[in-house]
């Protein structure tokens, strides 16, 4: 009985491909993607945009059907993964809330 001691095969230098699903979006469509999101956001009512949004965005944009999960995992690997505070409601009126601020009793 013969053993091959000390022989490790290394996947990446063996040649063979990795397991798992593969990207929606190639590498060289990142910073289109990043560009289309920011803009996406930029000029949404509100200064908020959804999940859904991005999704509906790869479809119509870049042809790509997906999960929301692949949407995720696609803005965390453009770094576009933030926490947003409270939006701003598109009929909201600045200077009426100063003027408010300003007129309320303080309790």
């Amino acid at each position: 009985m013969v053993k091959a001691f000390g022989v490790r095969r290394n996947r990446r230098s063996s040649g063979k491909k990795g397991r798992g699903a593969k990207q929606k979006l190639s590498l060289s469509q990142h910073e289109a993607f990043k560009k289309a999101v920011l803009e996406l956001q930029h000029n949404g009512e509100g200064g908020r945009i959804r999940g859904e949004d991005v999704l509906k965005l790869m479809e119509e944009k870049f042809n790509v059907k997906s999960s929301i999960d692949t949407v995720y995992r696609t803005l965390s690997r453009v770094s576009l993964v933030w926490i947003s505070g409270r939006s701003k409601h598109p009929k909201s009126d600045p200077k009426a809330q100063e003027e408010f601020k300003k007129t309320s009793q303080k309790l």
